[in-house]
């Protein structure tokens, strides 16, 4: 049953979507009180709805934050970012917990991508990409509301994936891979 392809990369979307069952079954933005997504993000992802809906545009602009600042320009802001583009299309708690869950499915299915490469087993890679996705450190960024972070952690094994191919044997297409992995990684508002 292992030794399909699909198997484990499954099981590790099926254990975090049973673990992390709360994001999608339940209402609201899931956080702790003190979540960085009630104090920081929400705000920035308000605007931007409302830029996109009423100016058909990114904001550039936050007027409601410091007398004024950059809303684009933002780390935490992230617009562009690809899993965070639910912000344009759902509302925001659901828009919130959708990017979590799929930042830490992501964190898992990239460990599991990267754990093939340096071990024989696949159940091996299947431990260390369930364990990556619901380690304490990443739960605990869940729980402060650090999507920035939560979004560096499911890059992180995907930037070593693509290096480790390269350095193997370089091609214009692993360029292209690796070029893809660095720059969704200097995208994101951690950097």
């Amino acid at each position: 049953m292992m030794k399909h392809p699909a198997v484990c990369p499954a099981l590790i979307v099926l254990i975090g979507m049973g673990f992390l069952s709360n994001l999608w079954l339940g209402s609201g933005i899931v956080y702790s009180d003190k979540s960085d997504i009630i104090a920081q993000l929400t705000s920035l992802k308000v605007i931007a709805q409302r830029a996109m809906a009423d100016e058909g545009t990114y904001p550039l602009w936050d007027p409601s934050t410091n007398c004024g600042s950059p809303a684009h320009a933002n780390p935490g802001g992230m617009f562009t970012f690809p899993l965070h583009g639910s912000y344009f299309f759902f509302p925001i708690d659901q828009a919130t917990n959708l990017t979590i869950l799929l930042s830490a499915l992501c964190a898992g299915l990239t460990m599991y991508l990267f754990a093939r490469r340096v071990v024989q087993h696949r159940a091996s890679a299947l431990v260390c990409g369930v364990a990556y996705m619901l380690c304490h450190r990443s739960l605990s960024m869940i729980h402060a509301g650090w999507l920035q972070g939560l979004v560096m952690y499911a890059l992180t094994p995907l930037l070593f994936w693509s290096l480790d191919r390269l350095i193997e044997r370089p091609s214009r297409a692993r360029i292209g891979f690796t070029a893809v992995a660095f720059a969704l990684g200097l995208m994101q508002g951690q950097i």
